[in-house]
């Protein structure tokens, strides 16, 4: 390894992998960028991994052999032997684009607020053929935080962030626990351009949902309402919603989707907490669409609609004796409306409404960054 303190550190754990280890190694080494270093952790492999490891020789590549421990203690054992300002890891059976160090550093570079930066990725099979590509993939918040695990395949972030959120911890909600502590902290740049590919294949880990796995993935959403009293305030709805901080008077409209999700995901009496939190401060004009999901909440909590909501709307102050009674009304209608029907459902956002329109996730596009001399981020999608 060079003397020289690198940008960036890659870590590559690897476990009896060394069908795909080589090209794993190759793509990591083949960058247009050779500002990184390499930390591949053998994690006690019993197939020839360390004989193939002992004869690689690159100024870029540190190697590691440790008993086997698990991916999550691979991963961190590299990050904690890591140099770089920047980090990254990838699996062993997964390969990355030529431009994945320079994409991300430029991306991270743009703007000293980026702390991750992550892109869409390529998936392929066993041979290495292209089968797909994943766009849709934009980290938001309410969305990790409410029973939706999900990993990341091409990323980069500043080595920093683990002084706020902690190592790395895996398990079965994927890497969704440290994605949400590090975008709930700090900004996030959407890299445009696909920087890894993604492998599936019959011996790639797959996420199970029993009930060890299901609490563990429940645990997040805990922690998120217990850390921030149950999404109540306008301030933390704005974490799950950051178009609020453009339309502060759609923070109801978000509170009432954001309890539609807790009831989704299990949490129903969080879920009516947070209903219950919104009756008692919106105004008149916001508060059908928490009153319908109120409603329905209710029915499905097996609690009485009527009383629950007039215990609510007699702590809002902002509410007339007139706009109280013509609530009780559309509760009393909606309810009736509900059971006749014999189905609940709760409202949540459309894909097309203004509160999501006002959201403008920071992007950056490495192909217009490599044809201009700005170097700065692309605002929007």
């Amino acid at each position: 390894m060079n003397s020289a303190r690198p940008k960036v550190s890659i870590v590559l754990p690897t476990y009896n992998h060394l069908r795909f280890l080589p090209r794993a190694v190759a793509c990591a080494l083949d960058q247009t960028s050779m500002d990184f270093e390499l930390i591949i952790v053998n994690d006690g492999s019993t197939d020839d991994t360390r004989a193939w490891l002992d004869n690689l020789q690159h100024p870029n590549v540190r190697i590691f052999h440790q008993q086997n421990r698990g991916f999550v203690a691979a991963v961190n054992f590299g990050i904690q032997q890591s140099l770089g300002e920047y980090l990254s890891w990838m699996s062993a059976d997964n390969r990355c684009a030529r431009y994945f160090v320079e994409a991300f550093v430029a991306a991270l570079d743009s703007d000293a607020s980026n702390a991750l930066a992550y892109s869409p990725f390529f998936s392929i099979d066993a041979d290495d053929r292209v089968t797909g590509v994943k766009f849709d993939n934009l980290l938001l918040l309410r969305e990790l935080v409410t029973n939706r695990p999900r990993g990341m395949a091409g990323f980069m972030y500043r080595k920093s962030v683990h002084d706020a959120i902690g190592m790395y911890q895996g398990g079965a909600a994927c890497d969704t626990l440290m994605w949400s502590r590090m975008i709930e902290k700090f900004s996030a740049v959407f890299v445009m351009e696909p920087t890894y590919y993604f492998r599936f294949h019959e011996n790639r880990e797959t996420l199970s949902r029993g009930p060890k796995e299901q609490a563990e993935i429940d645990r997040i959403t805990a922690s998120f309402l217990e850390t921030h009293d149950g999404a109540r305030s306008t301030e933390d709805a704005s974490l799950l919603y950051p178009g609020i901080g453009n339309a502060q008077h759609l923070a109801a409209y978000a509170k009432s989707d954001f309890a539609c999700r807790l009831s989704k995901c299990g949490f129903k009496a969080d879920a009516l907490a947070l209903l219950g939190s919104v009756l008692e401060a919106a105004a008149s004009d916001e508060m059908l669409r928490p009153l319908i999901n109120t409603v329905g909440l209710c029915l499905l909590s097996d609690v009485e609609p009527v009383s629950f909501v007039s215990e609510a709307l007699a702590k809002n102050a902002k509410l007339s004796a007139e706009a109280t009674d013509a609530c009780i009304d559309v509760v009393n209608t909606i309810a009736e409306l509900m059971k006749a029907g014999g189905s609940v459902e709760l409202l949540s956002i459309e894909a097309s409404s203004r509160l999501l329109a006002l959201e403008k996730p920071k992007v950056f596009s490495f192909l217009a960054w490599k044809e201009n001399s700005s170097h700065l981020p692309v605002r929007g999608i």
